[in-house]
């Protein structure tokens, strides 16, 4: 591991806000020790104590407003470090606030405008739609990757369990839900893999990828070799085997797309994006609007072996 330091200008505090999560703030403070504070996300840690690589201090406030961070502190330009740092996270009592009346109003108005369009029912749900949890199929991720694949006409669709943010027990589904659970604004993009590509790609993914990757036209079967490495057993493409030299197409969200390299382990600069222009989020109400029952569940495209 090298080191980066600092040559640019003489601020007196290096100040970084994060949203990489508390593993890499950590790694970067180690690559770039004149940093003093990193001001940490994306991995919702509530840090009560900050933490300290060399004389950098990690702090992060948790998730969902629960906790805000305070930080004070003095600096002292002739000794050129901090003196004095003091940090705590305030636990906020959301039922004792009162929202400000100018800005209640404000959303009052806005809601007023796309109220009844967010609240139009759009299909029913036959079967509990569960936040997706890491290392295991879903049948929320299964279905918005079985409908991106089909608009998109690829042969394999790939979604993040990080994309999806909320759950929905069977009923109605409305344009809000899809909203909530499809907050992101994301477009699909399409890729071209070689067949040979794909097992490296999947087992990369199990590896190194911060979210669980949900499938749809691939399917795949995983052994759990230690806490970190798993060995690929079985993997097809709309139940055949993979044809080595064969160009694959798959379908995926922006994000995704853009982080194939993390995801994946390809190369960005060998697998150019297609951009078809339409939210992940339009994909998947158009797709309940035409079905209107949604009740699929698990099917086994994805299995671990013990």
């Amino acid at each position: 591991m090298r080191t980066i330091r600092m040559t640019v200008g003489e601020p007196d505090l290096w100040v970084v806000v994060s949203h990489c999560g508390i593993d890499q703030d950590t790694v970067m403070a180690r690559l770039i020790p004149d940093l003093d504070l990193i001001i940490g996300a994306h991995t919702h840690t509530a840090l009560f104590k900050e933490v300290l690589v060399g004389k950098t201090r990690i702090v992060q406030a948790g998730v969902r407003g629960r906790y805000v961070g305070e930080i004070k502190m003095k600096y002292s330009k002739k000794k050129k470090t901090i003196r004095n740092f003091r940090y705590q996270l305030i636990e906020t009592r959301s039922l004792s606030l009162k929202p400000d009346s100018a800005i209640a109003a404000m959303v009052a108005r806005q809601e007023g405008m796309i109220g009844r369009e967010l609240d139009q029912v759009i299909g029913e749900l036959k079967v509990d739609w569960k936040m997706p949890r890491d290392f295991a199929e879903s049948n929320l991720g299964s279905f918005e990757a079985d409908v991106f694949r089909e608009y998109a006409g690829a042969d394999i669709a790939f979604m993040n369990n990080g994309g999806l943010r909320k759950e929905l027990s069977a009923g109605p589904i409305r344009v809000r839900d899809i909203w909530e659970i499809n907050p992101f604004n994301n477009t699909l993009v399409m890729i071209t893999v070689k067949g040979f590509q794909l097992l490296p790609m999947i087992r990369h993914s199990l590896h190194h990828a911060e979210s669980f990757v949900q499938v749809s036209g691939l399917s795949y079967t995983a052994q759990k070799k230690s806490r970190k490495t798993y060995h690929i057993v079985e993997i097809k493409v709309n139940g055949k085997s993979v044809d080595p030299d064969k160009d694959y197409t798959i379908v995926m969200n922006n994000y995704m797309g853009m982080h194939i390299e993390n995801i994946f382990g390809l190369k960005s600069e060998n697998h150019p994006l297609k951009y078809f222009g339409i939210s992940d989020r339009d994909v998947v109400i158009n797709a309940i609007k035409l079905r209107k029952i949604i009740d699929q569940e698990t099917d086994g495209r994805i299995r671990f072996l013990d």
